[in-house]
């Protein structure tokens, strides 16, 4: 779901069944700082169907840090920093979230739900740089 913001409402459906999946990401972002250092993107991801309640509560001490560094060619530019969500048997990458151009070069703090599989890319201008997806560790931290 694209487009939406902190006060938008999603509605669902409480359905059990064996082979649904539920996964809703969002992505948040520092209100206070253009650009902001930091970045939270949460996936809440459930099998056996449409959950009762779709609550999903994150801290940060259990969440996943990955603190990455964007480096530029020669010449101060702009980037776009993406994230990817890879899910199922055959790792289907699913683009979930860009924070927006970033200067480069630059630095962004990732902060990640674990026990899922992201992927990391920074497109500047028509190339895409990518590392393919890692995943990511209740409390682990690392730097990209």
């Amino acid at each position: 779901m694209f487009g939406l913001d902190a006060n938008s409402q999603v509605f669902l459906i409480p359905a059990a069944s064996p082979g649904l999946t539920h996964t809703l990401a969002t992505t948040w972002l520092s209100k206070d700082l253009s650009p902001s250092p930091y970045v939270y993107t949460l996936v809440d991801r459930r099998g056996g169907g449409l959950p009762d309640d779709p609550t999903y509560h994150a801290r940060q001490k259990e969440l996943a840090k990955v603190t990455a560094t964007y480096r530029a060619s020669g010449a101060a530019a702009t980037g776009s920093p993406q994230v990817s969500l890879y899910v199922g048997d055959s790792m289907v990458e699913f683009p979930i979230s860009s924070v927006g151009d970033i200067a480069l070069p630059g630095t962004l703090v990732h902060y990640r739900t674990p026990g899922l599989v992201y992927g990391s890319s920074l497109q500047v201008g028509t190339a895409l740089t990518s590392d393919g997806g890692k995943l990511m560790k209740r409390g682990h931290t690392s730097e990209v």
